[in-house]
């Protein structure tokens, strides 16, 4: 009896040190398994934000306008007939905006938590959504009220730089309007340039 006792002794404490490593594993596997989990969620979440986002860009951009687009602008008072329908097809693409508007801010509220977990570089990435869409909106201002106030007052173009006008035009319509004749475009650029960066980070936890 002896001998077994000794060996009972000795095999009691060592099965309490092997179920608490046991345990001690389980928990640190669950909390791996959690924290991946969450990883893959914010992942996935924020990617499918972004292919939204460069859908909904383009919907903005799109040259076309299709039915009374831009009739929710607020008449000023005196406007001609010939005024309205060029302050409303200026205002197609803020019009747009706003009904997407909910989007931008949905992926402009979630660059943080992204920034936490995978990096804070990513957050000038994920920013950039709001830069672009400041670019779109700067050029979309100056092209509106430059032509707005030249048809206002009459004012007429300099013959001699009427070449330098019309280039700047199009450099901000290029911005404004998205053109699929065009081999490049800056703003499809840029957005795209942001989707490959996160790519890159999230298909690693997408994979796995």
């Amino acid at each position: 009896m002896e001998f077994f006792e000794i060996i009972e002794k000795i095999v009691e404490p060592i099965s309490i040190i092997i179920a608490s490593i046991v345990a001690i594993w389980g928990i640190l596997s669950w909390k791996r398994e959690a924290a991946w989990r969450k990883e893959n969620e914010v992942a996935e979440e924020t990617l499918c934000l972004l292919y939204d986002i460069k859908d909904r860009i383009r919907r903005i951009r799109n040259p076309s306008s299709i039915g009374p687009e831009g009739s929710s602008r607020t008449k000023e008072e005196g406007e001609s007939i010939d005024e309205s329908n060029a302050q409303d097809a200026y205002f197609v693409i803020k019009e747009r905006y706003n009904k997407e508007q909910e989007a931008f801010n949905l992926i402009s509220s979630k660059k943080y938590k992204f920034a936490a977990i995978f990096g804070k570089e990513y957050l000038t990435v994920l920013a950039d959504i709001d830069s672009i869409i400041n670019s779109i909106f700067t050029a979309y201002y100056i092209i509106h009220i430059a032509e707005f106030e030249r048809k206002k007052h009459r004012i007429k173009y300099i013959p001699e730089r009427e070449e330098d006008r019309i280039k700047e035009i199009e450099k901000w319509y290029s911005l404004i309007y998205f053109d699929p004749t065009k081999e490049t475009d800056e703003i499809e650029n840029r957005v795209n340039s942001n989707i490959v960066k996160i790519e890159n980070v999230c298909k690693k936890f997408l994979l796995n």
